[in-house]
């Protein structure tokens, strides 16, 4: 995996051959298509690795959250900590999205992602039942929380990024949760 990202990063989809993958991967091509059926299928795979892996990061940072303010707080320090830790892969997930090669894991990708968010808005619902966050409709939420850092991640990878983007985050993550909170919380 970690050599098809280099040659996907290093020349694009299109110009990355198995040949090559397996070349830099030490694996036989004969192994990769028995193992993935084709280049897209490497992609695809590589997508919802790195998809997990973030997933899987933010539910370890999560688990030390008690109170709403933290989870806020965390879930957009994480997604701006994780891209700057994991740059090749936060470029490919940014490039690959919407990609053709991606296709055929497309309800994957939607179903790990609704199932991630389903659990952050349970969180913020229970903390509207509280009092402590505004009711807002959902799709609020997540544009609030995610929208910004996505954008700041975005400039980031792309080296467009004007400042410090630790600084950013910080400030983010405050404007996420100030955003959110009833005025009494």
């Amino acid at each position: 995996m970690e050599s098809a990202l280099k040659c996907f990063s290093d020349q694009g989809f299109e110009a990355a051959s198995i040949e090559e993958i397996g070349t830099l991967s030490g694996a036989s091509v004969g192994s990769i298509y028995h193992h993935f059926g084709s280049k897209e299928g490497i992609a695809s795979a590589l997508y919802l690795e790195a998809l997990t892996n973030y997933y899987d990061n933010l539910d370890i940072v999560l688990e030390n959250c008690n109170t709403i303010e933290h989870v806020v707080k965390t879930v957009v320090a994480h997604h701006i900590d994780w891209s700057v830790a994991h740059p090749e892969l936060t470029r490919y997930l940014l490039v690959y999205r919407r990609y053709s090669a991606i296709a055929s894991v497309e309800e994957q990708i939607e179903a790990l992602t609704r199932q991630k968010l389903h659990l952050l808005l349970d969180e913020i619902q229970n903390a509207v039942a509280r009092g402590e966050v505004l009711a807002l409709p959902n799709s609020a939420y997540i544009a609030i929380i995610i929208g910004p850092c996505v954008e700041i991640v975005r400039l980031w990878a792309f080296n467009r990024l004007r400042g410090n983007i630790f600084e950013i985050r910080d400030a983010l993550s405050e404007a996420a949760w100030r955003s959110l909170r009833k005025e009494n919380s």
